[in-house]
Parts: structure tokens; sequence; C-alpha cells
């Protein structure tokens, strides 16, 4: 599953409506990658921070948070199965909000497309060790 992640989102991803869910396969597929996002942006931060804002550096210390909160959501859905995918569909809705939107994730993903040369580059360099790792 990690293997897509660096595809996703420099060629699919819009905004945190492209994360949603509509079944059970999905909702697992998109916990992971937006797990596999925040390792990566976690793996990156120090190099983040110099060219982040105010607000980028908050967020940015709010990943490891925001990482184990997904973490623990993914062993959740995983648990509950398919059973309880209507209600853990609106909780991954509103957790995706709070973390891109409230939290912040939109713009440092913002400035990741902003340093680097072509569309989302930056982000797919920091997510392909990720990916590699996976999936070997």
């Amino acid at each position: 599953m990690a293997s897509d992640v660096g595809n996703f989102f420099t060629n699919q991803f819009n905004n945190v409506k492209d994360l949603f869910a509509g079944n059970q396969s999905e909702l697992e597929k998109n916990i992971n990658r937006v797990k596999d996002l925040l390792t990566a942006v976690k793996e990156k931060a120090k190099m983040l921070e110099p060219m982040a804002n105010d607000a980028q550096k908050k967020t940015l210390a709010q990943v490891d948070n925001y990482l184990n909160e997904v973490q623990q959501f993914g062993e959740q859905v995983s648990k509950e199965g398919s059973a309880k995918f209507e209600e853990n569909k609106g909780k991954w809705q509103q957790m995706l909000n709070d973390i891109f939107e409230k939290g912040g994730l939109d713009g440092v993903l913002k400035l990741l497309n902003l340093k680097s040369a072509g569309h989302c580059t930056l982000v797919a360099a920091i997510v392909a060790p990720v990916v590699l790792v996976f999936t070997r």
C-alpha cells in the first residue's frame, strides 16, 4: 500500500476530500497514505523548519501527535472492519479536516510545493525513501 503514496500526493491529491473513503478498503488505503506522508514529513522536519513560517513550524511540531493519532485510528479501523465503516468514515473525515485544514498540514504541503522546482517534486523526494523502505 505504501508504494503509491508518492504518486498519490504528487499526481492525484488536490485537497483533503481526495482522502475521503467510499468503502472499507479505500479507508484503510487512505489511512496508510496519510501515515506514510506524516512519517516522511517527520523525517524531513529539520530540513523544512528554516523555510517555514510560524504557522508551518507549529504544524511541524505537531506531526508526531498527528502520526500517533492516525496510527491508533488505523488499528481501530482494522480491528472493527467494515461493520463500523460508516461511523469510522465520519471520524476519518473529521480527523482529516482537523489535521490538514485546522492543523495546518495543507500549509506544510504548500511549503513543499513552493520549495520544489516542479509540481510537488519535493513531496515526491521526501516520500520516495519511505516508499522504498516499505517495498523492499
